[in-house]
């Protein structure tokens, strides 16, 4: 007898409370009070099993045990996009942070007189909240006051069960918009670095980026040589479309050794960097992420996850 099947019924019901309970209001409770509860009951919901708290081995289960159990108050505050441009200047980078026009504690103190004509406005404790200007004067300012304002309203993290994003004080900046001159890239390209103790594994591309859609098409290369990855993606990611030969940035090596500075120091932490074609490559710093898509990372294969879970030192 297949004791599997008498079971699958029971399996179903468990999964069902554990996902009705992760979208309740409770939840937002629970990760304040119990973190450890709160990611068994996101582990449920998502993988059907509890969170291997003795023996995480994936990449994904490092980054979560570690969201966890550590104390994440430095990802907090590099994780804020305003906050991390002084730790940036701290090692001597300033040079490639972004012009930054202003920060306000609300959408009611933004002068949009005093604002170039071409800029970004991103809220400071969150994602996806970037609104590209390119021309103030067709802009609505209401339109994008409210926008700004429901992000600036919403304690991003609870959600998405990160808690170091729910300690980041919500504000709004307002950066330089950088040029798009790249020959292969209908938008700016994005280089993103997996850095694992203050090593750069591999790097996830995001180019084609369409961003009133919040899409992009991405890929992963391996640095040394930069050549795209095969066995190392999952099938989602191979199943994207539109996908090109990216080729080797300019500046790669320069990239690369940002890149390990920044994350120097960090069992793991992902660098995005981007690498402007104007009358010479320029690096630019993008942001430093501590749990990608959630420390749930969908682009790489079982295998690889493993690979890179092996890799990781965390401190237990």
């Amino acid at each position: 007898m297949d004791y599997r099947n008498i079971f699958h019924p029971l399996r179903e019901i468990r999964t069902k409370y554990y996902r009705s309970l992760y979208k309740s209001e409770r939840f937002p409770i629970i990760l304040q009070n119990d973190r450890k509860r709160a990611f068994n009951i996101l582990w449920n919901s998502i993988y059907k099993r509890d969170f291997p708290w003795e023996h995480p081995a994936t990449l994904n289960e490092k980054i979560s045990w570690m969201s966890a159990l550590t104390d994440t108050s430095t990802w907090s505050q590099l994780t804020d996009k305003y906050s991390v441009r002084k730790y940036v200047e701290g090692l001597g980078l300033s040079d490639i942070l972004p012009q930054c026009f202003g920060i306000w504690n609300c959408v009611s103190d933004i002068n949009y007189d005093f604002l170039p004509s071409s800029f970004v406005l991103k809220c400071t404790h969150d994602c996806a909240s970037a609104i590209v200007i390119k021309d103030k004067r067709f802009i609505n300012e209401e339109e994008i006051n409210k926008k700004l304002s429901d992000h600036i309203a919403t304690v991003y993290g609870y959600k998405s069960c990160e808690p170091h994003y729910t300690t980041i004080i919500p504000r709004i900046m307002a950066e330089e918009l950088l040029a798009d001159n790249s020959t292969f890239s209908s938008s700016l390209v994005d280089y993103k670095f997996f850095c694992i103790n203050g090593h750069v594994e591999c790097c996830m591309v995001c180019y084609d980026r369409k961003i009133e859609e919040g899409k992009a098409t991405k890929d992963l290369y391996n640095v040394h040589p930069w050549k795209k990855m095969t066995w190392e993606t999952s099938a989602f990611n191979q199943r994207q479309t539109n996908r090109k030969d990216v080729p080797c940035p300019p500046n790669l090596e320069e990239l690369i050794s940002i890149a390990e500075q920044l994350s120097k120091g960090f069992p793991f932490v992902r660098v995005d960097l981007y690498d402007i074609m104007d009358e010479k490559p320029k690096v630019v710093f993008g942001e430093m992420t501590f749990t990608p898509h959630g420390g749930r990372l969908n682009c790489f294969s079982d295998e690889y996850q493993h690979v890179l879970g092996d890799k990781l030192n965390i401190p237990m």
